[in-house]
């Protein structure tokens, strides 16, 4: 399994080519990819953290996040939606992450943790 942090890419420009290579190495030999999305707006903007997460998170498998990720990332807010919070950030999070296995939100104290086909 490959694991790595959203912090790992926001570092530079150099550790993002890098995590992206590395992820594309890990699947094209079946490895498993996770990634804590972690934002950190210290380390980058959400324009930049948009750019570079959008095209790595096509190669995970396990997503895991938070609303804070969600927001700062993918600038998804809920507070549009019909929906509730957790379910629609999940559900955007999920287009964001055309082969993810598996997303892991976390929010409000609770976990939801959603298997998706492999179809996805």
């Amino acid at each position: 399994m490959v694991s790595f942090s959203g912090i790992t890419p926001a570092i530079s420009d150099n550790m993002a080519q890098i995590t992206l290579l590395a992820c594309k190495k890990a699947k094209g030999r079946g490895i498993t990819i996770s990634c804590d999305l972690n934002y950190r707006s210290k380390l980058w903007s959400s324009e930049k953290a948009n750019k570079v997460m959008s095209e790595i998170c096509k190669y995970v498998d396990i997503c895991i996040a938070n609303e804070d990720d969600a927001v700062g990332i993918f600038g998804l807010d809920a507070s549009n939606s019909d929906k509730e919070k957790n379910s629609y950030i999940a559900e955007e999070l999920i287009k964001c992450s055309l082969t993810s296995r598996w997303l892991h939100l976390y929010g409000e104290q609770k976990l939801l943790s959603q298997h998706l086909s492999s179809s996805q």
